[in-house]
């Protein structure tokens, strides 16, 4: 996603308008490779998620989706979003040939939202939360335990070791065999 302003022409004494926009762009897998994980790829549902998620976080819960046409999007695939009636963006699956055009090796869906329109409608004010001051940090571990062991028992007990720094455990892969 891109988060950043727009000019586009129609502005007060032809000058170009100025838009604080976020745009969004999908493909591939849904989540991250994994032993337990599906191979589900993206679709057009997911960004229309995305564009849901944002609008809840916003406190914008009546909104509608209108068909869209537009040449850089798939026909039938693509929808405006609209809130108290004002349009405020789009979100739909990108055309074959624009897909062709960038050598892209599969489907993209694409959603773009005016942050200035939806800001002016949002019913409350937004948190601000600041950013943290040193980045997060991954750790990949390997650990050798019997098969009878449960995977939410490892995930438990990794838990329960911490001291307040974790924020997120992911079990990804099973080694089994004599090479361990």
């Amino acid at each position: 996603f891109e988060v950043g302003r727009v000019f586009r022409s129609g502005g007060d004494e032809g000058r170009a308008r100025e838009e604080l926009r976020v745009a969004v762009a999908l493909t591939g897998l849904r989540g991250p490779r994994s032993w337990f994980g599906g191979r589900d790829r993206v679709d057009l549902y997911d960004a229309k998620g995305v564009v849901e998620l944002l609008l809840d976080a916003l406190g914008l819960e009546e909104s509608q989706v209108r068909p869209l046409a537009l040449p850089l999007l798939e026909e039938g695939r693509a929808a405006e979003v609209v809130v108290s009636g004002e349009p405020v963006g789009l979100f739909g699956e990108v055309a074959l040939p624009v897909c062709e055009a960038f050598d892209l090796g599969g489907p993209v869906y694409y959603a773009d939202l005016s942050l200035d329109r939806l800001r002016a409608l949002a019913p409350r004010g937004l948190a601000y939360r600041a950013l943290p001051r040193f980045p997060a940090i991954q750790r990949d571990l390997a650990l050798v335990v019997s098969a009878e062991v449960a995977a939410s028992e490892v995930s438990r007990v990794i838990r329960e070791g911490e001291e307040g720094m974790l924020t997120r455990v992911t079990l990804f892969d099973v080694y089994a065999g004599d090479q361990i």
